[in-house]
């Protein structure tokens, strides 16, 4: 899981080489803390690479700050998999109370 973990200040370029090395599909945006601060997709980042955005541009403005995410200790197991199958989300971040991943 640690591979999947990004900052927010990282470029678009940087973003795709973390997705690539990973073999995910998708990041998690996290501060030093690694408290959550959102999720980026291959599917945003190829959206802002054919809107015209540069690859050297931060994914900072362009990141979801609302993800989906579930607390520790504390979530449905059914209701994630539903989420996983019908919103067909490629992860969701288990996160403690002080929102930490």
């Amino acid at each position: 899981m640690e591979n999947t973990l990004a900052k927010p200040n990282i470029s678009l370029i940087e973003a795709l080489e973390t997705l690539q090395k990973s073999g995910s599909k998708c990041l998690i945006i996290v501060d030093k803390n690694k408290k959550l601060l959102g999720t980026l997709t291959d599917g945003d980042l190829r959206s802002i690479i054919i809107s015209g955005c540069k690859l050297n541009k931060s994914i900072k403005g362009f990141y979801n700050k609302n993800p989906r995410f579930a607390y520790e200790n504390n979530y449905d197991l059914k209701d994630l998999k539903n989420d996983f199958l019908k919103k067909k989300y490629e992860l969701i971040p288990i996160i403690t109370k002080d929102k930490k991943v």
